[in-house]
């Protein structure tokens, strides 16, 4: 791996030298951002009681 990558890029489990540490409440507000942003794009708005995207146009209604 050290011929493919920088040794301070490298986690350590691969023999390199970088540590890494995963904070997901930072995680979690980072993709809380990307979801308003990708809404904006695509004009879309989040039902946030229900997590559902709503679209301006309705669904197709499925028949039993």
């Amino acid at each position: 791996m050290k011929t493919y990558f920088d040794a301070e890029n490298l986690p350590l489990e691969f023999g390199g030298q970088a540590t890494l540490s995963y904070d997901y409440e930072e995680f979690s507000r980072m993709m809380a951002h990307d979801d308003l942003k990708r809404e904006a794009y695509w004009g879309l708005k989040t039902d946030t009681a229900n997590e559902r995207i709503q679209a301006g146009a309705a669904l197709e209604p499925v028949i039993p």
